[in-house]
């Protein structure tokens, strides 16, 4: 795959402030689909993944906050207990 072919990559994060906690989620909510509160999926290319992480290097305290983006694979399964709340229609880590 190239570096310019869109992944999905699930990013998740543990931020100790609660103002810098809400600026990185209100930053995700437009680049990506709210999984969890602290996680989010997003579709991107190696350049925009990048560009999203230096837009949270921004709203973090790196010394106190944790972030992580993990590219998920095309075909990789995925369990889920308790109550779902994907929109519909979302899928994570499946071929369009």
């Amino acid at each position: 795959m190239s570096a310019g072919a869109r992944k999905s990559w699930l990013v998740a994060y543990d931020i100790r402030n609660r103002r810098r906690l809400s600026r990185v989620h209100k930053f995700l909510v437009g680049e990506g689909t709210p999984l969890q509160y602290s996680a989010f999926a997003v579709d991107a290319t190696e350049q925009e993944i990048q560009r999203v992480l230096d837009g949270i290097r921004e709203r973090i305290d790196p010394s106190t906050d944790d972030v992580r983006a993990y590219h998920v694979p095309a075909r990789c399964e995925i369990f889920t207990l308790g109550r779902q709340a994907l929109p519909s229609g979302v899928i994570i880590g499946a071929a369009a």
